[in-house]
């Protein structure tokens, strides 16, 4: 009784799938990188401006909401989500 010999032929040849494994290792370590990587950034002029108006009325108040006047109270909760003492607080501190 022979045996017959069959050969299995791949259906996707050796180098489509070499280049189709790099593109696809170069394309999760981009993702990687622009996804996870430095997350330092600069502050924009509005986020400076507004550090600085909190740290003024920091200043002004002595960290105290109860002493600033109602509009710069509404404005601070309003940026700070009613955060407004911690933000005071914390701008104290610095």
């Amino acid at each position: 009784m022979a045996v017959r010999q069959t050969s299995v032929k791949p259906k996707v040849s050796m180098p489509v799938a070499a280049v189709a494994v790099t593109a696809l290792v170069a394309l999760t370590v981009w993702w990687g990188v622009h996804t996870l990587g430095s997350q330092e950034r600069g502050k924009s002029q509005q986020e400076m401006s507004t550090d600085q108006r909190i740290s003024k009325l920091a200043a002004q108040s002595g960290g105290d909401v109860t002493k600033l006047g109602e509009d710069d109270q509404k404005w601070l909760n309003n940026i700070t989500m009613g955060h407004a003492a911690q933000a005071l607080a914390s701008a104290k501190k610095q």
